[in-house]
């Protein structure tokens, strides 16, 4: 049966918690990966209306008008569904904190994503959010790199391909302007990109979204 979401925050305080043991183990032993999709979720159970979202998500410039309206509409939804039922929403958002947390430290690979485009999750943007969320949820700098990076890399058996820095690797690198692992929010502070071996420096960043913007603003 299918649960809204006021009904699964309900039953995410009823949960056994002795239990996540058990399913960290089974996961670890299925050898599968787990995305978390914090930022996702924040969002789902944000009792915030759309226009507030939009307000914490200025990056929704670079997502079609269409579709924009169409999370603002679900948030508006969502924000009064639970905005009567702070306790469900918290129990949904810390249950998943500590099943995160417990993965990570059974060495589950926990792999950076945000299944964005959704829900005020611009692709690019949310995966800053998701860094400071997995962060909330007590991995270190470091350990949240590496799930961006290595982890990926040894997941899918092409760490001789990506994942580190080191001759003959695929040339996809950030350098950035600040250490990422004194703050992930430095992450976000970039002197630019290298794609495919091409160099793109912030400025060439900064103005190539000024276009996505503006085309944006006329419908896309």
């Amino acid at each position: 049966e299918e649960l809204g979401l006021f009904e699964l925050g309900k039953l995410a305080g009823e949960i056994d918690e002795k239990r996540i043991a058990s399913t960290v183990k089974a996961t670890l032993d299925a050898g599968a990966g787990v995305v978390g999709t914090m930022e996702l979720w924040e969002v789902l159970f944000g009792s915030r209306t759309g226009a507030e979202w939009k307000a914490l998500r200025p990056e929704v410039k670079y997502v079609p008008p269409g579709m924009v309206q169409q999370w603002t509409t679900g948030a508006d939804q969502r924000s009064q569904q639970l905005g009567q039922h702070p306790k469900a929403v918290d129990n949904i958002l810390q249950l998943r904190r500590k099943v995160l947390k417990a993965l990570h430290d059974a060495d589950v690979p926990v792999l950076l994503g945000t299944d964005s485009p959704q829900v005020f999750s611009v692709p690019g943007f949310s995966i800053h959010h998701e860094m400071r969320l997995m962060t909330e949820a007590g991995l270190t700098p470091w350990e949240i790199l590496e799930a961006g990076t290595r982890r990926v890399a040894e997941f899918y058996g092409q760490a001789d391909d990506f994942g580190t820095v080191a001759p003959g690797r695929r040339a996809d690198l950030v350098l950035l302007d600040a250490n990422p692992l004194s703050n992930v929010a430095h992450f976000a502070k970039r002197a630019g990109v290298m794609v495919g071996g091409r160099w793109l420096s912030e400025k060439d960043i900064q103005a190539r979204l000024v276009t996505i913007a503006a085309s944006m603003a006329k419908g896309g």
